[in-house]
């Protein structure tokens, strides 16, 4: 739905103390069309909105002049959907919020938003969706006073919507939510078959792959090339699909049926895919807006769902690896060490820990752009997994730093692997990176539980102590770390050969 049009007649309240992250954000909304009003204080907020309800209002997630503490936030947002029902609610919040911010969903937000965003159009197209949902709403309610007597009831019942909507919300992937609204669009319109063609916009084809009313092996090898079958297409075309001529050839020919609806799904301004819903054999679809409007309103219902499950996807990844380096971050790395240590005192097998430091790594820092690092220590990262068993752990400690946990291995096995390590990252050729000579080396500090520690913290320390001697008398060299005086394991390996072998 092009949203251009009606833009002014939505009202949009943005809460922030702060004047010019409000302003900057009321005017990059009213550059496009949507009347604002910006409030600074959430009693000047209270107070415009029983004179002038707003559609869409923006909070900003750490504003603690607006939300002191926590219970506050909430205490806001309630007693916001209390006066204003139908009210839709975006939270803006700087990055490291937004994990926190996102809590905010289950309590009715309709989106979430880091601010400022990466592009000027994320924050238009939120709103805009935030909008549309609005408009969709508004028209349902329309339709449903104007329907009675002689004239046929839309088949929108939001008892039911709200069930389905929770269907929606069950879903963990993009896949189950298709399916959840392909079975909605079959009750809402009565028919038989509903089908989702995914879009593959560097061939420009639309390839059939979920469905409800055909089997799998009715969808497989079955797609529309459009670049071949629409004349002068562009993906822009699938913004209006039931204006694609080869989308109605396409059911005519290859579903035989007469008449079908269409219906886009976009997500984050890209065409994902088309619904098609063809209409049963001796079947005629009426003009029943209501009823297209409330699959349009289920079908935004889900790109926000795809917004949730994108984030939760982020966040998961982000709880676990480490964004510049793409390995395992600490926190991670270290609870899954801990894990390692204690199937280890189970099964009486080693574990050992190899501490990686990237010589001369404040001179490289100095040198080179933090984009050049990034790609360094991505690269690096690459190469630690590449040399590395399917069980191994490979983390990033600090900065200069990754850990290597190699499970079922001893510290002779460990100095083997470190060895091979710093040999492979010596030798390795990242010329396109750094120019000059093109290679860097490293300085691995190697431990081993039961061997030289009791816990976690003793591997970590004693592996840091072997980086240490190191570094005393110069670089590119392993270190094995020395068992502390009258030390007792809290087990004997068995089978040391065999452990050792493990490594490789």
């Amino acid at each position: 739905m092009n949203l251009q049009p009606y833009r002014s007649s939505f009202v949009v309240f943005v809460a922030d103390s702060h004047l010019e992250r409000g302003r900057d954000v009321c005017t990059a909304l009213e550059d496009s069309g949507y009347n604002t009003e910006h409030r600074v204080s959430i009693e000047s907020l209270w107070e415009e909105i029983i004179k002038n309800p707003p559609h869409i209002v923006l909070f900003y997630y750490s504003d603690d002049k607006f939300f002191p503490n926590d219970s506050a936030r909430l205490e806001a947002v309630e007693k916001l959907q209390s006066i204003l029902p139908e009210v839709q609610i975006i939270m803006l919040c700087e990055e490291q919020h937004l994990h926190a911010a996102c809590t905010m969903y289950e309590f009715g937000i309709y989106d979430c938003l880091v601010w400022p965003t990466q592009h000027p159009l994320q924050l238009l197209r939120a709103v805009d969706r935030a909008a549309e949902n609005d408009y969709y709403m508004y028209l349902n309610e329309q339709l449903n006073e104007a329907s009675g007597g002689d004239q046929e009831r839309p088949s929108v019942d939001f008892a039911m919507f709200n069930i389905w909507y929770k269907s929606l919300e069950s879903t963990k992937t993009k896949e189950q939510a298709i399916q959840v609204w392909l079975k909605e669009a079959i009750r809402i319109f009565k028919t038989d078959t509903a089908l989702f063609f995914s879009y593959l916009e560097s061939k420009k084809s639309l390839v059939a792959s979920d469905a409800v009313g055909l089997g799998a092996s009715d969808l497989r090898d079955v797609g529309l090339d459009l670049a071949e079958r629409e004349p002068g297409f562009e993906t822009s075309m699938l913004l209006t699909p039931h204006r694609v001529r080869a989308l109605h050839d396409f059911v005519s020919n290859g579903l035989l049926r007469e008449q079908a609806l269409f219906f886009s799904l976009i997500h984050e301004g890209k065409v994902l895919g088309i619904f098609i819903i063809p209409a049963k054999k001796g079947q005629i679809f009426k003009d029943n807006e209501a009823d297209s409007g409330y699959m349009q309103t289920c079908l935004l219902m889900m790109q926000r769902h795809f917004s949730v499950l994108s984030l939760t996807d982020k966040y998961k990844k982000f709880s676990v690896y480490d964004d510049e380096s793409e390995v395992l971050n600490f926190d991670f790395m270290f609870r899954k060490i801990r894990e390692e240590i204690s199937r280890a005192r189970r099964i009486t097998r080693p574990v050992s820990l190899l501490r990686i430091s990237i010589d001369h790594f404040e001179d490289l820092t100095l040198s080179n752009t933090d984009k050049v690092m990034s790609r360094l220590l991505k690269s690096f990262s690459e190469i630690l997994v590449a040399n590395s068993r399917l069980n191994d752990l490979i983390g990033r400690f600090e900065r200069d730093q990754f850990l290597v946990c190699l499970p079922h291995t001893d510290r002779r096995g460990a100095a083997v692997k470190a060895e091979r390590l710093r040999r492979i990252i010596e030798s390795a050729d990242v010329t396109s990176i750094l120019g000059g000579s093109g290679s860097i080396t490293v300085s691995i500090g190697i431990s081993e539980y039961p061997y030289l520690c009791h816990d976690i913290e003793g591997l970590l320390k004693s592996s840091e102590s072997a980086l240490l001697e190191i570094k005393k008398v110069g670089h590119n060299k392993i270190c094995l770390a020395a068992q502390p005086l009258k030390f007792v394991p809290d087990f004997v390996v068995k089978d040391a050969k065999d452990a050792a072998a493990h490594s490789r």
